[in-house]
């Protein structure tokens, strides 16, 4: 049998106090894949009604959110869904590795929101905590020009939290073994395009030789003449 929940901490992870004009209640869920079928144990997964992991989820949030520098004019707090919760479920389930492609539907993300964002978090189940999975999208700051308003690069795990939007943030967890493989694949990615740019310079390199000594004939007769 389940132990009992803490009434306290049940209150607290579903209804924080209201802020900056009221609760924005949270657009935030979690999202797994069962890893049964792997010989995996299902014990590292957090459930979706744990209190302590909500709490830690949302706690760290709005601590991060309240911490926003320059501060934002309109963030509020965040509470769960979860309704939202159960989306994210159903849609990790798929081990698709896209964003859910029904967030703009009416009605089919949640029964009431739409234009529902989402940041996924990808890594093995032995790295993953409700912790590092909000600090790794909060260390995209660094990538974020508060000056112009954009990013240098891709940010938009950063933006999505820190900004007033309605939010759905799912954290999908891959086996190890399909994450060394997306992480080698990335790795091949990146030596194709140096070798590609290598080749690129080479082939500049000859073109100049070759108009070189293409010109060399007519800049021989210029200097005789």
């Amino acid at each position: 049998m389940e132990p009992t929940r803490p009434l306290a901490l049940e209150l607290r992870a579903q209804s924080l106090p209201l802020a900056l004009g009221g609760v924005l209640q949270l657009w935030l869920c979690e999202l797994w894949l069962l890893l049964l079928g792997r010989g995996l144990g299902a014990n590292f997964l957090p459930h979706e009604e744990d209190v302590d992991f909500i709490n830690e989820y949302v706690d760290l949030h709005n601590d991060l959110r309240g911490n926003v520098i320059p501060r934002g004019a309109n963030l509020r707090f965040m509470t769960w869904d979860v309704a939202l919760s159960r989306t994210a479920r159903a849609w990790g389930k798929k081990c698709v590795r896209e964003h859910n492609t029904h967030l703009e539907d009416l009605q089919m993300a949640h029964p009431r929101f739409n234009g529902i964002g989402e940041n996924i978090w990808i890594g093995p189940e032995n790295e993953f905590t409700a912790s590092i999975a909000i600090r790794s999208w909060y260390d995209e700051r660094k990538k974020y020009n508060f000056e112009k308003g954009n990013c240098t690069e891709d940010c938009s795990n950063y933006i999505q939290p820190y900004f007033p939007n309605i939010l759905l943030e799912q954290q999908m967890i891959f086996t190890p073994e399909e994450y060394e493989i997306e992480a080698r694949e990335e790795e091949e990615n990146e030596n194709d395009e140096e070798e590609g740019m290598e080749i690129e310079d080479e082939e500049e390199k000859e073109e100049e030789l070759e108009q070189e000594e293409e010109e060399a004939p007519e800049k021989e007769e210029e200097q005789e003449n």
